[in-house]
């Protein structure tokens, strides 16, 4: 084979390699910019969730207050529950009873 085949082929293999980098180059680039928004969503929708300690009420420990207080706080999350329950059982009567009126 002539020698000047293979210069061809050298140089064909650095462009092709050249050409390689530049794809991975563009690609991780392109990924950095993705993550970067992401993280900076992320941390926008996160960042109220993490509050300061001074910034709520400390309040002792369930545990080490009377038993009716834990009873109370348990009758008003029971209460709420069964309203959030009713109020889901009325939308969904309200649904059932508006797709029976337009198939009829």
């Amino acid at each position: 084979m002539p020698g000047w085949i293979w210069l061809v082929l050298a140089m064909l293999m650095l462009c092709i390699f050249l050409a390689g980098c530049w794809y991975a180059f563009r690609r991780a680039s392109a990924a950095a910019r993705v993550m970067s928004s992401l993280s900076s969503a992320i941390s926008q929708r996160l960042g109220p969730a993490q509050n300061d300690p001074g910034d709520r009420v400390q309040e002792p420990p369930i545990f080490t207050q009377p038993l009716s207080t834990a009873s109370d706080r348990y009758a008003q999350a029971h209460a709420r529950k069964i309203e959030r329950k009713a109020q889901a059982h009325e939308r969904h009567r309200a649904q059932w009873s508006e797709w029976k009126a337009f198939n009829e």
